[in-house]
């Protein structure tokens, strides 16, 4: 059996974070907004898997710190083709974003940027106004290209991110 197995990883303001079954949770005393909640099952992947089916598991490390791993597995060898991973969450108590290409506090409604073994690494944060941390990705794999879009769908007021994989 083949397998590649890439793990996301999801880090919410470490210093006042609840955690539940339902997914990542801030906690509102802290920031006074709502929390910021991102669950496993919510997030899509969109593509041509062919042969591949995807097993996906979650560990809480600690308070705030999701592990998401997604297991992509054929029974014969067979190539990869290119994979998004959607996911969205609320626009709330968020005023500026950091990527290790560019950080923004006047256009954090949408970035993009593209990482590989010899450039950036595959990490992108919200902030908010206090420099809070209010949600971090990040995944395993280093070495291989990966894109990251980030953006602000007026319809539904929420964070879009896309992550293409093995591209």
């Amino acid at each position: 059996m083949i397998h590649r197995t890439l793990t996301l990883l999801l880090l919410v303001l470490l210093a006042a974070c609840n955690s539940n079954n339902e997914g990542i949770k801030i906690n509102s005393a802290e920031t006074g907004y709502s929390p910021i909640v991102v669950l496993a099952d919510s997030i899509q992947i969109d593509g041509d898997l062919g042969n591949f089916k995807v097993d996906r598991s979650t560990q809480q490390i600690e308070k705030g710190l999701q592990i998401i791993t997604f297991k992509f597995s054929a029974k014969t060898a067979s190539e990869l083709k290119p994979v998004t991973l959607r996911f969205n969450f609320p626009s709330v108590d968020i005023s500026g974003f950091w990527n290790p290409t560019f950080a923004d506090k006047t256009n954090y409604w949408r970035s993009a940027f593209s990482s590989k073994a010899s450039t950036w690494a595959p990490i992108f944060t919200l902030y908010n106004n206090r420099s809070q941390n209010r949600i971090t990705y990040a995944l395993s794999d280093a070495l291989n290209k990966i894109e990251f879009w980030n953006y602000i769908k007026e319809e539904d007021v929420n964070f879009h991110p896309a992550i293409r994989l093995f591209s």
